[in-house]
């Protein structure tokens, strides 16, 4: 099974579509992809990185920019900062007058070059690509580092390894673990099982519904979304497999689908997780193999639907309660 997780240079790339409305730019692109094109004469840069890296090899310490839309403050990061001057002008080389237009240029000191965090950035892509819950990496021109968000505990520990394997200074790396990060050894951790939790009333024309309501853990079940009509575009934009913490629904495990294969498939929830494919297809049956994972008790499978019909959107939550079964469903 592919994993569709986003590797991302996620900030200043939006920062700059921002700045200077350019069409290319809609939304972050993933590493390799440049913000907007480079100005004429520019050595031919093509990509965020390229253009950073130019810039570096005409002003020695270079290692980014970023901008406070709210103070119009763009901040230049130099290890010397007596060479504000040259970064302005390289950089309005690179960008154009715009990008410097009716802003206060501020230096911010830091610590590591553009090329010294690239040259790590890139030797860290091999190790980090093993970590399987990593989701996203990125080089973080504000903070000065590199920054990787990883969705478990035992990833975040396994990275820390990545890291030093590597040869990376600890010190340059951020990762970033969500609050509430799951262990992949007891993803259940704080679930009361025992008792029906309750439900919210359903008030959508749409319902979904489990071909059993009494399962085992790793046994397939049929879910479908009832109500939907053929000439209507329907379809599963995030679905998880939910336990009830005592007060609320809290997601355990995300369920998606890639295309052209069967599905959905689970893997262990975590905020840091970016899948850029579709839940559970609404659209037809789907044959969900439930997690080995789960203990005896009573979990809920979520989907959030997006209905499409006269050019207009509406979402709809649709859910179903499912009974495990201590024995494996194989």
């Amino acid at each position: 099974m592919s994993r569709y997780i986003a590797r991302a240079r996620f900030g200043l790339v939006l920062a700059f579509c921002a700045l200077l409305l350019v069409a290319a730019c809609g939304g972050a692109k993933p590493a390799g992809f440049g913000a907007y094109a480079p100005q004429p004469g520019s050595s031919g840069a093509n990509t965020l990185d390229d253009q950073y890296a130019a810039i570096a090899r005409k002003v020695p310490g270079f290692a980014g920019l970023h901008h406070d839309a709210e103070k119009g403050i763009t901040y230049i990061s130099l290890r010397d900062p007596a060479l504000k001057a040259e970064a302005e002008q390289a950089v309005t080389d690179m960008f154009g007058a715009e990008v410097l237009k009716n802003r206060t240029v501020v230096v911010q000191v830091v610590e590591y070059d553009f090329p010294q965090l690239s040259q790590w950035y890139e030797r860290l892509g091999e190790h980090v690509w093993q970590v399987k819950s990593v989701s996203w990496t990125d080089i973080d021109e504000k903070a000065n580092r590199i920054r990787i968000g990883v969705g478990t505990l035992e990833g975040k520990a396994q990275l820390e390894e990545a890291v030093r394997r590597a040869g990376v200074p600890p010190l340059a790396v951020i990762i970033d673990i969500p609050e509430g990060a799951l262990s992949e050894a007891n993803p259940l951790a704080g679930c009361q099982l025992g008792e029906k939790p309750p439900l919210p009333e359903e008030r959508s024309p749409y319902a979904l519904r489990a071909s059993a309501e009494t399962a085992s853990p790793e046994q397939e079940i049929t879910l479908t979304v009832e109500g939907t009509k053929p000439q209507v575009a329907t379809r599963g934009i995030d679905s998880y497999l939910e336990c009830w913490d005592g007060l609320n629904w809290s997601p355990r495990f995300i369920l998606f689908s890639e295309r052209g294969t069967d599905g959905p498939h689970a893997i262990i929830y975590s905020r840091n997780t970016t899948i850029p494919a579709l839940g559970i297809d609404a659209t037809r049956p789907a044959n969900l193999k439930l997690p080995g994972q789960l203990s005896p008790g009573w979990y809920r499978i979520r989907i959030d639907v997006s209905v499409t019909e006269s050019g207009t959107s509406v979402s709809h939550a649709l859910w179903t309660l499912v009974l495990l079964r201590g024995t494996s469903g194989r």
